[in-house]
């Protein structure tokens, strides 16, 4: 029975790890039919239903209608005592069937020099029987110690197998909480880098001293810049304990399991050289290596069925439009959030609003006299291709990027002043134009242009045009995308599918390899318990009389 149960662990094992690639089931789709199955998993409670056993509903905390109500995801309702049993009380039978192996390993090691076939070799198995008197050649036949190595063996290999299973989802376990702390901290830190730029740049236009622009706006976003930081700081926080305990869970895991493997090899290189001393160890503790394997099935078993159930919820909500990423990081009900976002659009309509009013004063109310020879014409300093005072809005006010400004030196009508050099006068009752120079951008009035009037008004109307610019690229680049949620969305797409294909897998190919170890295990130990007796080359049938013969003397 030895041999066929640890052909059955290692098949199982094979088919669990490899499953993804026979058949045509890919990874994904074994996560898939993994979650459904656990979230199917039956719920019984027994010590929170009055000492009675009883079945309850498999959603999420146990809440009783579902934690999706009326397009909304809530709590409210969950019943967590009665959840944390029901997906507990199941895996923890294998824990005390663990507890009183260990006692009956404490009772039979106890008794074993008067009860349970004694120290000595003897006839029969488990009860006592005549002693075998290895003086006379008596002892165990080759069958007998033969079958104990092979059993010996296999049940080694098999733990071997379950070894490498436990060691493959446990790093993968790892990789997965390093990749969801990852992905937590980058969309947590792009969102507070966002933030942070955008002080900067509020900053910047504040330095422009626009006549239009909300002095102190950059202090209305130190609350939410506060709250972001918070926050980050909070979540850095939880993953750093989150990875101290996982790497703990990682550790302890593969230690339960690499020694009582290592003493497993023991008890095999034991057996291939008839050493009985090297089979105790795994003897004595084989069923304490049994509760620990059956102890870490129900705590990631557990941990599944949790993650299955949670993953399932997360499908209802996705179904509904609602995302779990909500609950920690509201984007539709954060008043932060809100007034950051009302803070961009009213920058924007004010530079606007500020953009079109210069635009009508240079475009249509300031003018100048055509002329030095008299006052019979005016003409304007700025050529717009549009009125201001008419189209200018937010659809259209690029346009107005190339706007064209007279470059224009004044002097007095009377008397006339005709160089340049003189103009323009002073005590001037009318003013005329002493030269007009050609008409630029604004672009390159603003550093070039001969009049000082003229270079003021295109820098003012340029540092307008970039500030509509960068009013935009932080509503649109920036603002939206923290407001709408984006960020955190791509982040929570990232981890749904990293949570679900990964973590549900990893999780699930521990809780098989430390189930089936323990199984393992317990074997070995039955056949230990035996080896230590039958493995030994002086405890074999006729042993002692070959030993014993003389030089030359032939074996009949």
């Amino acid at each position: 029975m030895d041999v066929w149960g640890a052909a059955v662990l290692m098949a199982f094992l094979f088919v669990s790890r490899c499953d993804a690639g026979i058949g045509g089931i890919n990874y994904e789709e074994r996560a898939v039919r993994i979650v459904d199955s656990r979230s199917n998993f039956p719920r019984l409670v027994f010590f929170t239903n009055d000492f009675s056993f009883d079945s309850i509903t498999s959603n999420f905390c146990a809440s009783p209608n579902g934690c999706v109500v009326n397009g909304e995801i809530t709590f409210d309702s969950c019943q967590w005592s009665l959840y944390l049993e029901s997906i507990l009380l199941l895996p923890l039978l294998f824990v005390l069937i663990g507890i009183l192996g260990i006692l009956a390993g404490i009772v039979f090691w106890s008794f074993r020099a008067c009860c349970f076939g004694g120290c000595n070799p003897s006839k029969g198995c488990c009860c006592p029987g005549e002693k075998l008197d290895i003086s006379k050649g008596e002892g165990y036949t080759k069958c007998v110690a033969w079958s104990t190595k092979i059993s010996i063996y296999t049940l080694t290999f098999g733990s071997c197998v379950a070894l490498i299973a436990l060691i493959l989802g446990n790093s993968n376990v790892t990789s997965t909480v390093d990749g969801v702390s990852y992905s937590v901290l980058n969309a947590s830190g792009t969102i507070l880098d966002s933030l942070v730029y955008i002080d900067e740049q509020l900053v910047y236009l504040e330095s422009l001293q626009l006549p239009q622009y909300q002095e102190n706006i950059s202090a209305q976003l130190e609350p939410v810049l506060d709250t972001m930081q918070e926050a980050y700081d909070t979540i850095d926080s939880t993953f750093v304990d989150v990875s101290y305990y996982n790497t703990w869970r990682a550790g302890v895991t593969l230690a339960c399991s690499c020694l009582p493997i290592a003493l497993a090899l023991l008890a095999s290189v034991g057996a291939i050289f008839g050493f009985s001393k090297l089979v105790y160890p795994f003897a004595i503790s084989g069923v304490f290596f049994v509760f620990l394997s059956w102890l870490l099935f129900a705590i990631h078993f557990s941990l599944g069925t949790a993650l299955a159930d949670g993953i399932v919820l997360s499908r209802e909500a996705n179904s509904q439009n609602l995302r779990l990423s909500d609950l920690v990081f509201d984007c539709d009900n954060n008043t932060d959030l809100q007034e950051m976002e009302q803070l961009a659009y009213d920058g924007l309509d004010d530079t606007v609003a500020g953009i079109c009013s210069l635009l009508d004063e240079m475009c249509n109310q300031v003018t100048i006299p055509c002329n030095s020879g008299g006052t019979e014409s005016e003409c304007h300093v700025a050529q717009c291709p549009a009125d201001p005072s008419q189209n200018c809005t937010s659809d259209n006010v690029l346009m107005y990027q190339s706007i064209i400004v007279a470059d224009i030196l004044q002097g007095c009508a009377d008397p006339t002043y005709v160089d340049p050099q003189q103009c323009p006068g002073e005590n001037c009752s009318t003013f005329v134009t002493c030269v007009t120079l050609p008409m630029y951008t604004i672009e390159y009035c603003q550093d070039n242009c001969s009049s000082g009037e003229m270079q003021n008004a295109s820098l003012v109307l340029a540092n307008s045009f970039l500030a509509y610019d960068l009013y935009v690229d932080l509503l649109y680049e920036e603002v939206l995308p923290i407001v709408n949620c984006s960020i955190i969305n791509g982040m929570y797409d990232d981890l749904y599918n990293l949570v679900t294909v990964s973590a549900m897998v990893s999780v699930n190919t521990i809780a098989v390899a430390e189930f089936f170890a323990g199984i393992a295990f317990l074997g070995l130990w039955i056949a230990t318990i035996f080896g230590v007796k039958r493995v030994s080359k002086a405890a074999r049938k006729g042993y002692s009389l070959l030993s014993t013969k003389e030089p030359g003397t032939q074996n009949t």
